[in-house]
């Protein structure tokens, strides 16, 4: 996988910026300073504080006027009496380069590194260089987290076939039928189905796989099945299984 095209670059960036909101005559004004004025879009009804502390009341309201904060700074909410949200807009400044970098991607729509790279030219050479740290930094820890993926799902794979994981199996009778069927623990199939069978019966193949491949190569020779998981032992069925034996043979060696 190309790490480049990766939309979770831009969320990664946002984590890691800081911005500092400069409130003027704007509701955060109203509750902490008093010099400002607030007004209701909607209504048009403009709040007066009752009380300075961190929950400040309005007297014509009665309601409650909660700080809040979040990465782009704090700022305040309430609900006017008719009903409508009010809180500060005041807008936000960078001042670390991620949270410029983020700005300049959500200007951009860019998500991904491939996009964010074409943000270079327009960049200083001190921004070009943090943009280079960031960028390769987060290319490296989505390498890192791939590898291990990869590696805990081999893992978890080759316990599973340790543990007698699910195959299908291909079992050939005296009478030159095939059956095609799936097992987690073939050797106890293979006992079962020979203690019902009136033939002799022996293993000719087992690869990874479950239901779904099952169904597929049921699918692929019902042409020639003759009940349930039985088929016929017909050339084209065993020259299937003499492909599959050598190309499994070649992946283990």
């Amino acid at each position: 996988m190309d790490h480049r095209y990766n939309p979770t670059f831009y969320d990664t960036v946002v984590k890691q910026a800081r911005w500092v909101t400069r409130h003027k005559s704007c509701l955060y004004e109203l509750a902490y300073k008093r010099t400002g004025s607030h007004e209701c879009g909607v209504c048009k009804l403009r709040p007066v504080p009752g009380q300075v502390s961190l929950t400040l009341y309005v007297d014509n309201l009665t309601t409650p006027v909660t700080t809040k904060r979040n990465s782009r700074g704090t700022f305040l909410s309430y609900t006017c009496r008719c009903g409508a949200e009010q809180t500060c807009a005041c807008p936000s400044s960078p001042i670390n380069f991620p949270a410029r970098l983020a700005d300049e991607m959500a200007a951009k729509q860019a998500r991904s590194v491939a996009d964010a790279d074409l943000l270079v030219d327009n960049m200083t050479d001190d921004d070009a260089t943090q943009y280079a740290t960031v960028r390769d930094a987060f290319l490296r820890a989505e390498t890192a987290r791939q590898r291990t993926v990869e590696r805990i799902r081999k893992a978890s794979a080759d316990e599973k076939t340790s543990q007698g994981g699910e195959v299908v199996y291909f079992v050939l009778s005296g009478d030159n039928r095939i059956k095609i069927g799936t097992s987690a623990n073939v050797e106890k199939r293979l006992e079962a189905l020979q203690t019902s069978s009136a033939t002799k019966l022996s293993l000719l193949l087992t690869v990874p796989g479950g239901v779904d491949m099952e169904t597929e190569l049921h699918r692929r020779f019902k042409h020639i099945r003759e009940s349930g998981e039985w088929f016929k032992g017909t050339p084209e069925l065993r020259s299937f299984i003499e492909g599959a034996l050598f190309y499994k043979s070649r992946s283990v060696m």
